[in-house]
């Protein structure tokens, strides 16, 4: 592991650029691997989203390749703070950037909207939603519309994270915390993830659940059928990861799982746990 799972640089602002630098070389430490240029570059780039990873994609090969060079590129390409441009908007200065540990800012094309959990036979399970699951307090299927959690996306081609709107401004993602400190999607896996709300923390995403397992966020894709579809790399090839629901309904929220192999998963817990396919719904959709 290269200890960068949970860093993830959009290219939103020069703040964050510094700061993904500096979690680079933490990271390069902690493995023995700060002189190592090409090693950060190679691990830099499995961070990449957005803005960041598409201007990743014009630089040149041997700037791509060696971390001294492609760090001084993202600094001039994101540069410090103070000198980021501001917009004139009717006489007023508007600065549009988010920082990295700021209130989220809605994005051009974004979509908005909640998530509705869809079981066997077209059977209800609600919306996913605040409240109190078999793990803890969190997020679970059956809430109604009306207690829903929002969400907002901007689509793309690749995989993305999915933000949770919360009315006080705070910063979240939804993500998935695994059970497990391994994870393999290999034939027979039993490997499992809770889906969570992680903090959106600068470059950081960080989980309240008490797991030893990894999280992820950057891991989602809706598809035209508006079906939510999860999965553990950053690989369109690779197989979606499952959805599962907890059956028995003594809690006021039902958990979901993802699980590595869903017929493993399956017949391991049949008598608790259920395949669902949760759909994003748009804001105005009941």
């Amino acid at each position: 592991m290269s200890g960068c799972e949970n860093i993830v640089f959009r290219g939103r602002d020069g703040q964050e650029c510094e700061d993904f630098i500096r979690a680079i070389h933490k990271a390069a430490y902690a493995a023995g691997k700060l002189r190592d240029d090409a090693w950060m570059a190679d691990v830099a780039v499995t961070c990449l989203s957005g803005r960041a990873l598409r201007s990743y994609l014009t630089l040149e090969p041997e700037v791509k390749r060696d971390w001294s060079l492609l760090s001084l590129a993202l600094l001039e390409r994101y540069p410090p703070p103070d000198d980021d441009e501001e917009m004139q908007v009717e006489g007023s200065s508007i600065r549009q950037v988010l920082t990295p540990a700021g209130p989220q800012v809605p994005q051009l094309n974004a979509r908005i909207g909640r998530i509705k959990v869809i079981g066997a036979n077209s059977a209800d399970f609600g919306y996913l939603g605040d409240g109190k699951t078999v793990y803890a307090d969190g997020i679970g299927a059956g809430a109604s519309a009306t207690e829903a959690i929002l969400i907002s996306y901007v689509p793309a081609n690749g995989l993305y994270e999915i933000e949770i709107q919360r009315s006080g401004g705070k910063a979240e993602v939804l993500g998935v915390h695994w059970a497990d400190p391994s994870v393999s999607t290999a034939f027979g896996s039993e490997n499992f993830a809770i889906l969570t709300a992680l903090n959106y923390e600068g470059l950081y995403r960080s989980s309240k659940l008490g797991r030893p397992g990894p999280g992820y966020t950057r891991m989602w894709n809706v598809l035209a059928d508006n079906t939510l579809r999860p999965y553990l790399e950053e690989h369109g090839s690779l197989n979606p990861l499952q959805f599962f629901l907890y059956k028995p309904s003594q809690y006021q929220r039902l958990a979901v799982d993802v699980a590595a192999d869903a017929s493993a998963f399956a017949i391991k817990y049949r008598d608790t746990w259920a395949l669902v396919s949760p759909e994003e719904r748009s804001a105005g959709e009941a």
